[in-house]
Formats: structure tokens, sequence, C-alpha cells
């Protein structure tokens, strides 16, 4: 189950790093 907060994490930076980059 410590792949559930890991990939809660990733899907959030991943999210900002794709925000960063369309803005």
């Amino acid at each position: 189950m410590a792949t559930i907060p890991i990939t809660k994490r990733g899907a959030e930076k991943l999210k900002a790093e794709l925000h960063e980059l369309k803005t």
C-alpha cells in the first residue's frame, strides 16, 4: 500500500510540472 501515496505524490508533481509547462 506504499505505492498509493507514492503514485499520489508523483501525480501531483506531474500535474504541477505540466501546469508550469502549459503556462
